[in-house]
């Protein structure tokens, strides 16, 4: 599950651009496990990053809700990009009164109905009690129903910063048109705002795949 972030607008036309301080690592958890990926930005400001910690910023394909609660109270995480939450309307909102409980905050777009009881998808984004969340400016939160999800991020001593979760297709390639219209709907949402921001998102392809697809660079962004 790569995480995108966007380089500084000053250095996107650059062939080497500096890189803030930032890291992405698999999860140490002992299989079986969910995908993940984590990211770490530092605060700014001379008295923040003297004594500050890292704050991190966690992808996590979850495959359903029960295995998110536990881990919202063992994460060290600020903030968790989740996919495949498989919620519906009174799911949705006994997972959001759970997580106001245990100490964060979330928007969320709800999973698709399938045949049957069966749900696809499903994506949200939680971030810590401290931490501001809101709606992007301009756009929709739900960028395209139960696939992407944006909000804005206010992390104490950080700039504001727009976060995104998507789910891409299982067993579609990157470039077949379901994905690409996943694709298209978190460019939307990118170009639509100024913002510096991340995407986390299980894209349910290899990392080369998706940068053979230039997406990342049509956005100025690093994977």
């Amino acid at each position: 599950i790569p995480l995108l972030a966007r380089r500084a607008s000053r250095q996107r036309r650059q062939r080497r651009p500096r890189q803030c301080q930032q890291h992405v690592r698999p999860s140490r958890q002992r299989p079986p496990r969910p995908l993940q990926r984590q990211a770490a930005l530092r605060p700014q400001g001379s008295e923040q990053a003297a004594n500050a910690q890292l704050v991190g910023i966690e992808s996590y394909n979850v495959t359903s809700w029960g295995s998110l609660k536990a881990y919202l109270k063992s994460t060290p995480s600020v903030v968790l990009l989740v996919q495949e939450t498989h919620l519906l309307a009174e799911g949705a909102e006994e997972a959001s009164d759970f997580a106001k409980k245990a100490g964060w905050k979330c928007i969320q777009s709800q999973a698709i109905p399938g045949v049957g009881k069966g749900t696809s998808g499903g994506v949200m984004i939680l971030v810590r009690d401290r931490v501001g969340l809101s709606y992007p400016d301009q756009l929709s939160h739900e960028a395209l129903k139960g696939r992407v999800v944006a909000a804005k991020v206010e992390i104490p001593g950080m700039p504001t910063i727009l976060a995104v979760s998507a789910y891409l297709h299982s067993g579609k390639g990157i470039s077949e048109s379901c994905n690409l219209e996943v694709l298209q709907a978190v460019g939307q949402v990118v170009s639509g705002n100024t913002l510096p921001f991340i995407i986390g998102a299980d894209f349910n392809n290899a990392p080369d795949a998706l940068a053979d697809l230039d997406f990342a660079q049509e956005l100025g962004a690093a994977i």
